[in-house]
């Protein structure tokens, strides 16, 4: 093909030196200067290039073009390796000079015959486009087993990092979704932390049809502290499991705020949000797709209304942290003081309102043990309350009889605050600087379990309550009262 040829003539006058002229030279149509290897490009690739519409310069015109362009060279395989730097944020092939291009396509090749190669981090991501786009696949099961590929052979392997992970598992997600895929599979693909909470609300929500067990791990799913309920269930679990999950039930059946019930007081209701699948990624879809919902779960759907999509779920920013928070909280000092396990902390007046509903849960749970049979009616408060404490009383063994009456004796509240020893200060201190204390505690031979004891005890009048706890053997300070610790520690 001939190519057409422009002069161009630079005027430099300066003084003594008259005009300079300068030889001429052939300039391409679009202006650039090419090198050897630029004209040497594949006829394929310079096809390609000129395929490129600038339009309107917008992000859908972007991903338009990198669809368009993508497709046409879909099955193109090339054997022109490039190593070099490369960074660009939402990457195109019109990023990419000819040299790149052809490294890119090289690489690619590659990786469609399983061999995994690291290339710019930039240049991966224009495969990652490719595959959510459907480019180089024929199937939605073609495209997920493509990436989930690429997970294993390349971002496993140290070439991408844990953002590239990331991106992959959201658009694994999204597609599936998009595709309506079955449910488990869907599942699998989520958030781990996105599917746990869902769960957990279907079962605070449907309390009734739940057990014990899966009540108690849901209020801590949900508010996901590892400290929730720590001493009652390190001190007497099976009961304490029993009662927490009986309070949730309790509450829930009879608590009421106007119209609202405990649940939407806590959690709110669904809500249908706008919903942005693939909204970090390249993507264009060639025709718009047909009105569609799709149920993940009863606390999660997805719905595609006149080329707009929506999630329809209990929103986190909607949760009134608060109010659960204060529910566990009182349902914690509650128990914790008519089980007499720790110190007796004072319940707050913002926490009364749980109040009834953890004494009639006690009070239920002790007749239960003596094979009685009885209607807890919530008015008659006053009554409950000293029904619950005559039966804990009643529970005591005389051995505990005579350790309380002991501590009574000789109690004296100017010291009764237990005083730390070296040890115990040189774990909190290791704790606060976020350092590993299994080894020096199995070298101490202390049980985590009895220094948490201590150490809370030592604590417990000064903040109210345990500042740490105990997971799987290993001791853990609460987040929440770090700064607490710190002051302490400096004034003792």
């Amino acid at each position: 093909m001939d190519r057409q040829a422009y002069t161009l003539i630079l005027e430099n006058k300066r003084p003594n030196d008259g005009q300079a002229v300068y030889q001429e030279t052939p300039l391409e149509k679009d202006g650039a200067l090419l090198g050897w290897k630029e004209k040497k490009l594949p006829s394929r690739i310079r096809l390609m290039q000129r395929m490129f519409d600038y339009g309107d310069g917008s992000f859908e015109a972007k991903c338009r073009n990198f669809y368009l362009q993508g497709k046409m060279m879909e099955d193109y395989k090339d054997n022109e390796p490039w190593d070099g730097p490369f960074e660009h944020y939402f990457p195109t092939y019109h990023d990419l000079n000819g040299a790149q291009l052809r490294g890119y396509f090289t690489w690619r090749t590659r990786i469609r015959n399983g061999d995994y190669q690291k290339i710019a981090t930039s240049l991966a991501y224009i495969y990652l486009y490719e595959l959510v786009n459907g480019i180089g696949t024929r199937s939605i099961e073609e495209q997920l087993s493509a990436m989930q590929a690429f997970e294993k052979g390349y971002v496993d392997s140290g070439y991408g990092d844990e953002s590239m992970r990331k991106n992959m598992h959201r658009w694994l997600f999204d597609l599936s979704v998009m595709h309506a895929l079955p449910k488990e599979r869907v599942r699998g693909f989520a958030d781990k932390s996105l599917i746990q909470r869902d769960d957990a609300l279907l079962v605070l929500q449907k309390a009734s049809e739940h057990s014990d067990e899966e009540i108690v791990s849901a209020l801590m799913t949900v508010h996901n502290k590892k400290s929730t309920f720590a001493l009652l269930l390190n001190k007497a679990h099976t009961e304490s499991v029993h009662l927490i999950a009986q309070t949730w039930r309790l509450t829930l059946a009879n608590w009421k705020q106007g119209d609202t019930d405990l649940f939407t007081a806590c959690f709110g209701e669904k809500q249908a949000l706008r919903w942005h699948p693939l909204g970090n990624a390249l993507y264009w879809e060639k025709e718009k797709r047909p009105d569609t919902n799709y149920c993940l779960s009863t606390c999660r759907s997805y719905a595609y209304l006149h080329g707009i999509w929506y999630e329809n779920a209990y929103d986190r920013r909607s949760f009134d942290e608060k109010r659960f928070s204060t529910f566990l909280s009182a349902t914690d000092c509650l128990l914790r003081n008519l089980l007499k396990i720790g110190k007796k902390r004072d319940i707050m007046p913002c926490e009364m309102w749980a109040e009834p509903s953890v004494l009639a849960a006690l009070s239920a749970s002790q007749e239960q043990k003596s094979c009685k049979t009885i209607t807890v009616n919530l008015d008659t408060l006053p009554q409950i309350r000293e029904e619950a404490f005559i039966t804990c009383e009643r529970l005591l063994t005389d051995e505990e009889r005579e350790e309380a009456s002991q501590k009574d004796a000789v109690k004296d509240p100017d010291s009764s605050q237990k005083e730390l020893d070296a040890v115990e200060r040189r774990i909190l201190h290791m704790l606060l600087e976020g350092d590993d204390t299994d080894a020096f505690l199995k070298e101490k031979h202390i049980l985590p379990s009895l220094v948490a004891d201590s150490i809370n005890e030592a604590f417990f009048k000064a903040i109210g309550d345990s500042i740490l706890g105990v997971e799987d053997d290993t001791l853990f300070l609460i987040e929440d009262y770090k700064d607490d610790v710190h002051a302490l520690l400096r004034q003792a």
